[in-house]
């Protein structure tokens, strides 16, 4: 069961209210958007404000361009951002649809037109720009294009091998346990949930290093990102392959979701090979259920709260029924 939080004080209150609530609690990965604004020249524009406003949560997250014109908003969860930028002299430019992914920058240039300030000048379906200001080799997959790929069971972690460069070195490997990337030792991969080691320390310096130690389940995984190349000090000593989960978020308006996949050999066809020696289909039960709730932690009469306190919670069952004869 995962636990997402913005503030000590919600996990505080939620484990006080539920007793038996067992909850991870850790700070994400953040991701940045840096970029320069400049006029219809191409001049620098010092002195400009930018707010960025996560669309999910409604938090934002303000900062002022350098001398130079550059910016930089850090330590921004990943999601989507409405960028708004205003200085004197210019029109207000609102640039919508920013990405933001975990520990990864998102170049945005702003170029602002001459007018007042009351006048607004607004981006929509903001396309996404060549990073040239980081030698970062990664890749991020998303929970909304995972769950448009067929799927035998709920464990994101496989779905980080759709990455380009992974390569499994195991002799006759179907678990895709000595996966690895671009030819690196499987030593040096460090797998992580929300920012904490999520390695199987048993495996860790061995061939099959590439296994959790906690399951990180479909719905509760907002997006997977594997980098391979140029690792920021965030990094740290982990290793130089970061795969890196990032669990989902509560946002401003209360979601939920119950789900069942359901798996079972009637439905399935017999394999060739069954069928060549008379032999029946394989055996397969399984029932996966569960569910989901997130949103914003009210605290009546506080209002300086508001857009800072939201929840996640998920729970996921696996049944796995199993039968032995003893003579």
């Amino acid at each position: 069961m995962y636990l997402k939080k913005l503030s000590h004080c919600a996990v505080l209150f939620i484990l006080l209210a539920s007793p038996g609530l067992f909850a991870q609690v850790s700070s994400s990965p953040t991701g940045r958007i840096r970029g320069v604004v400049s006029d219809p020249s191409g001049a620098a524009v010092p002195g400009a404000k930018l707010v960025a406003r996560d669309i999910a949560t409604g938090a934002e997250t303000t900062v002022t361009s350098e001398k130079d014109g550059s910016y930089t908003l850090l330590s921004l969860q990943p999601g989507t951002y409405q960028l708004t930028v205003t200085v004197t002299g210019f029109q207000t430019a609102v640039y919508n649809g920013i990405v933001v992914d975990a520990s990864r920058i998102t170049d945005q240039p702003v170029t602002l037109q001459l007018g007042s300030i009351s006048n607004k000048v607004e981006v929509t379906g903001v396309a996404p720009v060549l990073e040239t200001s980081s030698s970062q080799v990664s890749t991020t997959v998303e929970n909304k294009d995972i769950q448009d790929l067929p799927l035998s069971g709920r464990d994101t972690l496989p779905f980080a091998t759709l990455m380009a460069g992974n390569q499994n070195i195991g002799i006759n490997d179907t678990s895709g346990r000595t996966g690895t990337f671009n030819g690196l030792p499987n030593a040096s991969m460090n797998i992580s949930l929300d920012g904490m080691n999520n390695n199987s320390q048993r495996f860790k310096s061995g061939g099959t290093s590439f296994f959790e130690f906690a399951p990180a389940r479909l719905d509760a995984i907002q997006e997977v990102t594997v980098t391979t190349t140029g690792s920021g000090a965030d990094a740290s000593g982990d290793g130089a392959m970061q795969i890196q989960l990032v669990t989902k978020r509560g946002t401003d308006q209360y979601h939920f979701k119950l789900f069942e996949q359901f798996r079972n050999d009637d439905l399935n066809a017999n394999s060739w090979f069954n069928n060549a020696r008379g032999l029946p289909r394989n055996k397969l039960r399984q029932n996966d259920f569960g569910g989901n709730i997130g949103g914003p932690l009210p605290v009546p009469f506080v209002p300086y709260f508001k857009h800072r306190l939201f929840f996640f919670i998920n729970f996921e069952a696996t049944p796995i029924p199993s039968s032995s004869t003893l003579s």
